[in-house]
C-alpha cells in the first residue's frame, strides 16, 4: 500500500477512471464531484492510496478561514 501525497497526472487519471466506472455501474459515487476533486488536485489538496498501482482511496480538503 502506498500513500501518495503529491499525485501526478497519471494517478489523477486513474482516480477519474475509477470514479467514472463506479458511476456507470451504479449511478452512485463521487464522480459528480469531479470538478471539486480536480480543483483539489490543482491546489495540492488531494491524497491518494494505491495498492498494486491501483487507486483504492482518496481524500481532499478545503481550508476555511475562521
Amino acid at each position: 500500500m502506498n500513500l501518495i501525497l503529491t499525485p501526478d497526472t497519471v494517478q489523477l487519471e486513474k482516480l477519474k477512471l475509477w470514479l467514472e466506472l463506479e458511476y456507470q455501474n451504479s449511478e452512485e459515487g463521487f464522480y459528480c464531484n469531479w470538478p471539486l476533486i480536480n480543483d483539489s488536485y490543482l491546489k495540492a489538496r488531494l491524497i491518494l492510496v494505491e495498492v498494486d498501482s491501483e487507486v483504492i482511496a482518496f481524500a481532499t480538503w478545503t481550508n476555511y478561514r475562521q
